[in-house]
């Protein structure tokens, strides 16, 4: 995570967009989505970039898969670690998972730490999943981005929104041998704004079906 990165559920500051933008090639806004996702992920998780794992699942092609270089940038997993995977898939998520000896030894989203002085404290979650709202991707869809300078200016607007308006939370994922995380504990998400009945522990949100291409229209990234 780049130094002053912090915690960006609400904002990004214009340094780590500049910072972003050059790692990447130029910013946009699913370039923006995966900044969020992954700096959520490691202040969620309070792990090293060396202890995480990222498997993120969209669309091939760009430019959904902008989304993969952002949370690189932000999480610390990256390609050359091993440490982050891209499975094309509809709709567009990343899930998170501690690798250390905490979440190899428990399997649950909460568990006691270990230190003698604070074994009344909760740890928090093992294994978080991020899904982009529904409605956030028919708007990404609705939109069209003339070039370059629309899709940055798209990016900055993403910017300034909170974590909880662009994407579903789920924590304490427990593996299956299909790959598919399945929910250990009651969806979180439900209090910050999701539309009752729609935020089940089984929530799966339907997205267009969408064929591997090298760019999309109206969503330019």
């Amino acid at each position: 995570m780049p130094s002053g990165f912090g915690y960006i559920g609400r904002v990004v500051s214009d340094n780590v967009l500049r910072q972003a933008a050059r790692f990447h090639g130029h910013l946009g806004p699913w370039l923006v989505l995966g900044l969020k996702a992954g700096a959520y992920a490691r202040r969620k998780l309070a792990v090293s970039p060396f202890k995480l794992n990222a498997r993120v699942f969209c669309p091939a092609g760009t430019p959904y898969t902008c989304f993969v270089d952002g949370i690189q940038f932000s999480s610390g997993c990256t390609m050359g670690k091993g440490n982050i995977s891209h499975r094309p898939t509809n709709g567009c998520r990343a899930e998170f998972t501690r690798t250390d000896n905490r979440a190899r030894a428990h399997g649950t989203d909460e568990v006691r730490c270990q230190k003698p002085d604070v074994r009344s404290q909760k740890c928090g979650p093992d294994r978080i999943r991020l899904t982009l709202r529904p409605e956030v991707w028919d708007e990404l869809h609705s939109r069209p981005c003339r070039g370059m300078a629309g899709a940055a200016r798209l990016g900055r607007e993403f910017a300034r929104r909170r974590l909880v308006e662009l994407f579903l939370e789920q924590a304490g994922l427990a593996e299956d041998q299909s790959g598919r995380g399945q929910v250990h504990r009651a969806t979180r998400g439900t209090r910050r704004g999701c539309v009752p009945g729609t935020c089940s522990a089984r929530y799966s949100p339907r997205f267009p079906r969408i064929r591997p291409t090298t760019a999309s229209p109206g969503a330019s990234d």
